[in-house]
């Protein structure tokens, strides 16, 4: 016996969708809302997708990393406050389809790059504001 068009597309349909509902909840499971804390560190991290998720590392010197990650896409940040004053001082970027190579800036290069780092840092601060309800429990 046969399955029609129909009921291929829809056994195709989900199957899709309990092997991505899986891989999203695994994701969940491992970085939402999970935090470790070290001798010199705490790691906050969340969930952002299917794959993606977001670290935060705060440092007993209040300096602050931020990581994005999509592995899907192969993408990912790395936001660098090394004072704690909320302004990026340093941030990698890594998108391999608009660029082969990690591309850093710093803040010394804020005007040759003033619409990166305006992105970068509305970005960052999004990010903090999404941790701190969460980092201060």
């Amino acid at each position: 016996m046969t399955l029609g068009i129909i009921g291929k597309t829809l056994a195709m349909t989900l199957g899709s969708t309990i092997l991505l509902g899986g891989l999203t909840a695994q994701n969940f499971y491992k970085h939402h809302n999970v935090s470790f804390e070290g001798i010199s560190e705490t790691r906050f991290q969340k969930a952002d997708g299917i794959f993606a998720y977001t670290e935060l590392r705060v440092k007993s010197d209040n300096s602050v990393k931020l990581f994005r990650y999509s592995p899907l896409f192969g993408n990912s940040t790395l936001y660098t406050d090394q004072n704690g004053d909320g302004l990026v001082d340093k941030f990698v970027r890594y998108f391999p389809n608009e660029s082969p190579e990690f591309r850093t800036f710093y803040r010394s290069e804020l005007p040759k790059y003033a619409a990166v780092f305006q992105e970068g840092e509305r970005d960052f601060a999004e990010q903090m504001q999404r941790f701190k309800p969460y980092m201060h429990q």
